[in-house]
Parts: structure tokens; sequence; C-alpha cells
């Protein structure tokens, strides 16, 4: 149920990072602030999973775009210097570069292992049920069909 509470006291009671989407703020831990209304995180297992991969699918698009204006800035300045018309890019932009890489690497496996932990949550969809039974049918029709020339007159 939301509550009315200072934004920074409730971020502060989260105790963790915060991203911000759409004016929305995603806690790390499934909390949610928009305004002056804030959520606790979810009771629910499922949607408190829901909420968490929202938060690390957020915080990886930022990344990717920090990434992105990162690797903008170092193309452009290196084009400038080649016109003489600036210094090469700093090297704090190729640290900075790395950095963003080895975040968003990490943020994608994060939001791999959330997304296959919410499926296996929820179980099988009928999409997964219908490709596993055509696998099926097709590895028993393949197996047939070698049973079938081992069988030689």
């Amino acid at each position: 149920m939301p509550f009315a509470e200072n934004f920074s006291e409730f971020a502060k009671r989260q105790g963790c990072p915060f991203v911000w989407l759409n004016e929305m703020a995603l806690f790390e831990n499934g909390a949610r602030a928009k305004g002056e209304i804030h959520w606790e995180p979810p009771p629910d297992p499922q949607t408190l999973l829901q909420h968490k991969i929202e938060f690390v699918a957020a915080k990886l698009k930022q990344e990717e775009t920090k990434s992105v204006q990162c690797q903008n800035y170092v193309v452009k300045q290196s084009e400038f210097h080649a016109m003489g018309a600036g210094p090469l890019p700093d090297e704090q932009a190729y640290a900075d570069l790395e950095t963003f890489q080895k975040n968003v690497l990490a943020l994608r496996k994060e939001f791999a292992e959330k997304q296959a932990e919410l499926k296996a949550l929820n179980g099988p969809t009928p999409n997964d049920v219908y490709l596993q039974h055509r696998t099926e049918s097709q590895q028993a029709s393949h197996a047939a069909v070698l049973r079938a020339r081992q069988i030689q007159i």
C-alpha cells in the first residue's frame, strides 16, 4: 500500500541503490517511488522478482547509454585531433570505457540470471510446452527413420 513519506528518508530506509525510469525510482530491493508516493518491496516472490528485473534492465540501459556517449566522445575528440582542432581524448575516457564494459557485461549476466529465475518460478509457458512437444516429436521421427534404415533386405 502506498504511503506519503519524504523521498530521501524512504531511499535511506531502503538502504540500496535506485535508478530513475519515467519519473519513477526503481530500487534494487524491489521498492518503488513516484513523487511523494512510495511502495515497499512486494511480498509476492514473482512480483518482487519482476521489480528486480526492471531495476536491472533500467540500470543496464543507463550503463549502455553512458558507454555509447563515452565512445562517441573518444571518436569525436580523435577526429578533432586529426583535423588539428584539439587534443587527443583524455586517458580517463579509456579507463571509463573499460569500466562501462565491465559493468554492462555484469548487468547483462545478472539480467539473464534473473529472467531464468523468473521463468523457473513461472513454470513453462504454453509456447515452451509446444516447442518441447515438437522437439520430442522430431527426435522420435528421426529415431524411427534411422531404425528403419538399419533394417536392410
